[in-house]
C-alpha cells in the first residue's frame, strides 16, 4: 500500500466517525 493510499483511507475512515459522532449527537 503507498502511502497516499494509507493516508486517503485514515481520512475517509475519520470522516466516517466525524459522520456517527454528528449523528449520535443528534439523537
Amino acid at each position: 500500500m503507498t502511502y497516499t493510499a494509507l493516508l486517503n483511507e485514515q481520512n475517509v475512515s475519520f470522516e466516517i466517525g466525524e459522520t456517527e459522532s454528528i449523528l449520535e449527537a443528534a439523537l
